[in-house]
């Protein structure tokens, strides 16, 4: 029953790839911050600077926010593709007027 469930939210819906591509933004700009706004308060408080401790940290967080983004991205690309291989119409037409196909 859980495959199901799964089944049933990841078939027809894309937000699982929006929500690895909002995260990976996120990580990538906390990643990128987080050094800034540590360093300003380290200033405004008069701290000594002790970024060495933390800038594998940084960089290893970063790249595991592009990671993200990066398979956000394609994902979507191949959910886009996937709906054009489908071939479903854009819409669907019930009445046409006005049409030499109208038979009524």
């Amino acid at each position: 029953m859980l495959k199901l469930a799964f089944d049933g939210i990841t078939a027809f819906s894309y937000k699982p790839l929006k929500m690895a591509t909002t995260a990976g933004t996120l990580v990538c700009v906390l990643s990128i911050l987080l050094p800034l706004i540590f360093a300003i308060v380290r200033l405004i408080t008069g701290g000594a600077f002790a970024f060495h401790e933390y800038d594998f940290m940084y960089v290893i967080t970063f790249l595991q926010g592009a990671v993200f983004l990066a398979l956000g991205i394609i994902g979507e690309y191949i959910a886009r593709i996937c709906d054009e291989v489908r071939g479903r119409p854009n819409f669907i037409v019930s009445e046409t007027f006005g049409f030499e196909g109208d038979k009524k």
